[in-house]
């Protein structure tokens, strides 16, 4: 196809086609028309001067074959005797145009590399990052099959310099894949490249494929050092260059990066297996604590920038860059060499690194070495063991039933203490403060929370549902036994004759109306009652759904948590008087929902106290392959099945009973109580506040459960201080979760721009402009967010304490400088 189409206004888009000059620095290029690889032809070489562009467009009318091409590099000052000597002058005696032959370059400001091996586009971009382990500054495509990358150079390079690097940037592209194909013969000073804004000879325009945007006090297009780039393409090779130090011993830097790479990727995926089974609430401390244990550049020469540069890639992949800049932030990961933040835009896909390059570096690198069982965010999770909180044949049992499922300890101890809840006599309680009437019932609100697709359900059936099954078929027999009798006396026409009540362990789907009816049997029987929905998020969403909001569903239940009863008076159809009531309950909650829907129901905030009240259990996604059980797995988990059932059967077998704290204990809980009153006091959030208020009471309610479990032989009156810890341990954990939780999905829009604000300006060692700010923001927060408001947010930090502001508080002026990260 040629390259003239009558269809063109214009055989040359001019705007983008001096855009690809200036980017090079040279404005004023040598414009060529060239002819196709394979066939041969004539150059014509144009300068930039008065009506040049009709000049190169009448060229390619008459050679539609050829191509718009530039002269990259920029040329001295012409002589002004130029054309005067013989060898100025061509064979046909025509004067040479100034800048077609290498004594006229005066030197190059970018590099460059195009493959012609026929690799897919998307490849020849991963081929390329991974041989310079960064990004180029721009890259164009041909039209035809390839792809031309540039490195914009911070200063001018000499020719034999400029030589020397095109040679070897053509040398490890190959080398690091061969199909590549770099182009060897593009390192003449006075080098040809095909000009975006023209036509290759396909017919398609060659255009600008992508372009890699700075970062903070780097504005504008990536531009890099030419002696960072010397020492990352040559390594220890160049030794003639004094400001290039000595390559490292332990690290080959005459490899590109992903090859040198290769060395440890093995190790590196294993270690990043278990990191990413975590939850995330656990993986990002644990990056936190790990990158206080890598290198961190403290000087160059060191192949150090290599380990940092691979641990940012794993942890972009993994978290994203806006996490990932956080983490960085909070544990202080920067030097006088190093900046994380301004690396992290040069790292895009495709990302070779994973996350367990930073696994890697913190446990075998150059750091200090961090040490599994010595971690304070691991052994936060880990300290809550099944064996320190239960019994060691329960522990065992209960380890079988779950052998084969992906759940944390504490996940399978807050599934499990709810149905020692449901099987427990009314009026079971704990004593904390006889002086003010401290009393708490042996009752747990609890709320597993986890993705779709979390294995919620095998983990209510098999921690819940199975073990409680036997209790619950005894209660149908008996009642399907005495409503027979029921019908035979009916039948007989006895007096006075009563149909039997049914009391439940669990009920799942009830209104306030069945659940009052249903209390009243409970309190009758002297039975607790176990709300158990496997899908909690409907049950919350119609709360008061028949009642069009006038009703007292939520109140209710938080009622219930204090083992309250009611007194309610109806109309029935009738019109008579219809009175329901009880003195007191023992009602109990357990149930899944996802992440973001309860993000959803809390985003409002806890007026009532009604999410205080519960425990969030995390549940983390971890795919777990089935598996085919011999036939003594099989049995085993029969028997702790059928242990299980046998243990609750005990516990719904035992008297009511009122426990008391010890007086080591009780000391421990006063002083626990009051720490907590204080926290809530000093708490910004009304949701915190109200969630601190609450732990006390939920420490009891673990305590008691924990010594009934223990004790359940024959049980003791006093609950020991040892029991109070664990029980302090297990709610501090949950609480923790829940206050991050609710921190991140009750953000108002400004707490969120403030935070966003803070965290750019803490990526500059010096005041930030409001600008540097405005750039760095997302198109689509600069759209919600205006200057206006964005000023304002600013001055409200330095208000609050976060920074300073210098310069006057108007957007051309203002700088500001922050003094730590913002936190709600």
């Amino acid at each position: 196809m040629t390259q003239i189409s009558d269809k063109r206004k214009s055989l040359v888009d001019w705007e983008t086609a001096k855009l690809h000059a200036g980017l090079i620095s040279n404005p004023k290029p040598i414009w060529t028309i060239f002819p196709p690889k394979k066939e041969s032809g004539r150059c014509y070489h144009f300068p930039t001067e008065s009506n040049f562009e009709k000049k190169v467009e009448d060229c390619l009318k008459k050679n539609p074959k050829h191509s718009l091409g530039l002269i990259v590099n920029p040329t001295i000052e012409k002589p002004a005797d130029y054309g005067s000597r013989k060898e100025d002058l061509n064979p046909a005696g025509f004067v040479k145009t100034w800048g077609a032959s290498n004594s006229h370059i005066k030197g190059a400001r970018c590099l460059f590399t195009e493959g012609d091996g026929n690799l897919p586009l998307e490849k020849q971009v991963e081929v390329v990052f991974d041989a310079m382990a960064m990004p180029a500054s721009f890259v164009t495509f041909s039209g035809g099959k390839s792809l031309h990358f540039y490195f914009l150079l911070s200063e001018f390079i000499d020719k034999e310099r400029f030589t020397k690097m095109q040679k070897r940037l053509q040398v490890i592209c190959n080398e690091q894949d061969e199909d590549f194909g770099a182009d060897k013969s593009i390192h003449s000073p006075c080098q040809v490249m095909r000009a975006v804004g023209g036509f290759h000879p396909s017919g398609k325009k060659t255009i600008f494929y992508r372009i890699s945007q700075g970062w903070g006090e780097q504005k504008g297009i990536l531009i890099y050092n030419p002696k960072f780039i010397e020492g990352l393409i040559f390594g220890g090779k160049i030794q003639d260059q004094k400001e290039i130090p000595p390559a490292a011993t332990t690290t080959d830097l005459t490899k590109p990066f992903s090859q040198r790479a290769k060395n440890y990727n093995t190790a590196e995926l294993n270690e990043g297996n278990w990191f990413t089974r975590l939850p995330l609430e656990t993986r990002i401390p644990l990056a936190v604590e790990m990158l206080g244990f890598v290198v961190n550049r403290s000087t160059t020469g060191k192949g150090e920038r290599f380990d940092c540069i691979n641990i940012l890639a794993g942890m972009k992949k993994h978290f994203g860059a806006e996490i990932t800049a956080e983490i960085c932030i909070s544990a202080k990961w920067e030097s006088d060499y190093w900046n994380p933040i301004k690396e992290l835009p040069t790292i895009y896909e495709p990302i070779k690194s994973d996350i367990g390059c930073l696994v890697w570096q913190a446990k075998f690198g150059g750091g200090r070495k961090w040490v599994y069982e010595n971690s304070k965010v691991i052994n936060k999770e880990k300290k809550i063991k099944l064996e320190n909180i239960f019994p060691p044949e329960l522990s065992k049992n209960l380890r079988v039933i779950t052998k084969f499922l992906p759940y944390p300890d504490y996940l399978i101890i807050s599934t499990f203490l709810p149905a020692v809840a449901g099987a427990l006599r009314l009026d079971t309680k704990v004593i904390l403060n006889e002086g003010s009437d401290y009393v708490v019932p042996a009752n747990l609100y609890v709320i597993t929370v986890g993705k779709t697709g979390a294995k919620k359900t095998p983990l209510l059936r098999n921690l819940i549902k199975e073990p409680l099954s036997q209790i619950e078929a005894e209660i149908s027999n008996k009642y399907k036994f005495e409503f027979a009798e029921y019908l035979q006396a009916a039948k007989n026409k006895e007096e006075k004759v009563e149909p039997p009540t049914r009391t439940m362990v669990t009920v799942g789907d009830l209104t306030e109306e069945s659940t009052q009816k249903q209390l009243e049997i409970q309190e009758q029987k002297g039975r607790s009652l176990l709300i158990l929905r496997d899908e909690l998020s409907g049950f919350f969403q119609s709360m008061n759904k028949y009642t069009k909001g006038r009703g007292s569903q939520v109140e209710s239940l938080l009622e219930y948590f204090d083992g309250g009863g009611f007194t309610s008076i109806r109309l029935d159809s009738k019109g008579s008087t219809k009175v329901r009531s009880c003195s007191k309950s023992q009602v109990s909650l357990y149930g899944n929902i996802q992440d973001k829907i309860l993000a959803d129901l809390i985003k409002n905030g806890d007026e009532n106290g009604l999410w205080a009240r519960n425990i969030f259990s995390p549940l983390p996604s971890i795919p777990v392959k089935l598996q085919v059980l011999s036939q003594l797995q099989k049995e085993e988990h029969r028997t702790a099945k059928q242990y299980l059932q046998n243990f609750l059967k005990l516990v719904y077998g035992q008297m009511y009973f009122t426990y008391e704290l010890s007086d080591e204990a009780q000391q421990l809980f006063f002083d626990y109580e009051f720490k907590k009153q204080v926290e809530a006091q000093a708490s910004k959030l009304a949701s915190h506040a109200a969630l601190l208020c609450k732990s006390a009471g939920k420490v009891g309610r673990v305590a008691g459960l924990l010594h009934i479990i223990k004790h359940i032989e024959e049980p003791v009156e006093h609950i020991s201080k040892d029991t109070l810890l664990a029980a302090i341990e297990f709610v501090d954990f949950f609480d923790d979760f829940a206050i991050n939780f609710q921190r991140e999905n009750t953000k108002s829009d400004e707490e969120l721009r403030m935070e966003k604000i803070q965290n750019i300006c803490l990526r500059s060692k010096s005041p930030v402009a409001w600008r540097e700010i405005q750039q760095a923001l997302s198109p689509k927060d600069r759209k919600k967010w205006n200057k206006e408001i964005c000023i304002e947010s600013i001055v409200k930090l330095e208000y609050m304490g976060f920074g300073e502001i210098t310069g006057g508080k108007k957007a051309g002026s203002i700088r500001y400088k922050p003094n730590k990260p913002y936190k709600v």
